[in-house]
């Protein structure tokens, strides 16, 4: 028969496996450089190095928020086998702003989630847009106006990029002056 000391003893075997299991794969990240600044029609890149802290080997899907602009290579660490205990690796990470993401400083997550435990594991950077090109452009309405009568709109164009634009106005019906 099972005794209550037998119920205790697996008990606490299942909890030491599962604590273990737990604190046995666990990773640190650290990213180079944590600041860094790009044009919009251009990139910058990262290195982001992965540890395996823990004390089994373990595997880790690498992702990133802003996915549509932030590539991450390789995706998993390591891209074959496993991550050995104390064991690291680098992935190159490269952000790629939009053509409409607006001037501003942004931050950023690489996640590694533990293939083992499904604990994820992050590290924050920030990168600088800058705009070279910026062209705003306003146009006033003159309100209503009755067939037959001009109406004119005002058009406000503003450079407030840091270069110097030159540039052709046109419309679909009427005349610029």
């Amino acid at each position: 028969p099972v005794t209550r000391l037998h119920k205790i003893g697996i008990i606490t075997i299942a909890a030491l496996l599962t604590l273990n299991l737990a604190a046995a794969s666990t990773a640190d990240l650290d990213i180079f450089p944590d600041h860094s600044s790009v044009k919009v029609d251009s990139f910058t890149s990262y290195e982001v190095e992965i540890t395996n802290t823990g004390t089994v080997d373990d595997i880790y899907d690498i992702s990133s928020t802003y996915s549509d602009e932030i590539r991450v290579a390789p995706g998993q660490v390591p891209e074959e086998g496993t991550l050995e205990p104390g064991e690291s690796q680098t992935v190159q990470v490269w952000f790629n702003p939009n053509l409409d993401r607006q001037e501003g400083q942004y931050t950023f997550r690489i996640d590694a989630e533990s293939q083992a435990t499904g604990e994820t594991y992050s590290t924050e950077g920030t990168v600088e847009v800058i705009r070279d090109h910026n062209v705003d452009i306003e146009v006033e309405n003159p309100g209503s106006v009755c067939r037959g009568e001009e109406a004119v709109y005002t058009v406000f164009v503003s450079n407030s990029g840091t270069q110097e634009e030159v540039f052709r106005m046109s419309a679909d019906a009427g005349d610029f002056s």
